[in-house]
């Protein structure tokens, strides 16, 4: 067996391990009716997020902060949220992997969200793709599958190497796959920096506020980290110039600096000089799927107490 032989085995069974653990999550969870967004599991439900008491269970930090009482000491109100049960772990994990992913199936997402557009079926010839995107691509989409989002599934195995599905003709699902996938990838990467560095950190997800001017909008993910907020704003479009200076507001209104406010876009990729000139704009971090949870980890170290020695350090 050549090197090459054994680098194609060794990504099987790597592409076939997460695969597994993805069915064994989507297996426990609610499919279509979980994609409309979420909170900490087992935090402040969407009954109870705007009154909860700030030194109650749900604290979390050790100095005593949480994320409800950063955001009322700067006159944001938390209106409601939406709840993520622990069933709908499949469906974090499902958001997760596309972001990892983005660069394979980036291609299939954007059929997707033409179809969500024109009712149309999608219809894919991967003959000319790479072992590793089709790999990836026929993996997102029979998660897809199984979760509920996608029907009349089909994959025409080599040598035609075709793909066909329809979307589920639901609201929850086309908001899933025009942005609200992003929006839980950044809760998973959170989730993944939790794990890590073994503390928690207190977040919410999908939280509709009200600002002091009062004027509402939707926290993608906003966090507290010691005593700091960390907000996420997730992107997947092409063009919101327009938003920028309400970006700049709401930066200026939560984060210290513009270190923790972070813009998370899809699009990005290297060193754009575009998107640096948003992220000054905006007061953000202009930040890619792939980079995320490693700036989450860096600020993590530098806010909390008890986050672990540095990365270098660790590794040694």
């Amino acid at each position: 067996m050549d090197a090459r032989e054994r680098e194609l085995l060794h990504r099987l069974a790597a592409w076939l391990e997460e695969g597994a653990t993805l069915l064994r999550e989507l297996a426990g969870g609610r499919g279509r009716e979980a994609v409309g967004g979420a909170v900490r599991l087992g935090g402040p439900g969407r009954e109870d997020a705007a009154s909860a008491a700030p030194d109650g269970e749900g604290s979390g930090a050790e100095d005593g902060c949480c994320v409800l009482r950063l955001l009322e000491a700067r006159g944001v109100r938390v209106r409601r949220t939406l709840e993520l049960e622990e069933g709908d772990r499949g469906l974090l994990t499902l958001a997760g992997l596309m972001g990892r992913k983005l660069a394979h199936v980036r291609p299939l997402l954007d059929r997707i969200k033409r179809a969500v557009a024109g009712g149309r079926r999608v219809q894919m010839d991967l003959s000319r793709c790479s072992q590793e995107t089709v790999a990836d691509v026929t993996l997102v989409a029979g998660l897809a599958h199984r979760a509920g989002l996608l029907y009349n599934y089909q994959y025409l195995k080599a040598p035609r190497f075709r793909l066909s599905f329809d979307v589920t003709a639901a609201e929850a699902v086309t908001r899933f796959f025009t942005g609200r996938w992003l929006e839980l990838f950044a809760v998973q990467a959170l989730q993944r920096v939790e794990e890590g560095l073994g503390v928690r950190l207190p977040y919410l997800c999908g939280a509709e506020v009200e600002l002091p001017n009062g004027d509402l909008f939707e926290l993608d993910l906003v966090a507290a980290l010691g005593g700091r907020l960390v907000w996420v704003e997730a992107k997947t479009a092409q063009d919101y110039a327009a938003l920028l200076p309400k970006y700049r507001r709401i930066s200026e209104l939560l984060c210290p600096t513009a270190r923790e406010a972070v813009l998370l876009w899809s699009e990005l990729s290297g060193q754009d000089p575009m998107a640096a000139t948003r992220g000054r704009l905006a007061r953000m971090t202009p930040c890619a799927p792939g980079e995320l949870q490693a700036y989450l980890e860096v600020l993590a170290r530098e806010a909390v107490p008890g986050a672990g020695p540095p990365a270098e350090e660790a590794e040694g």
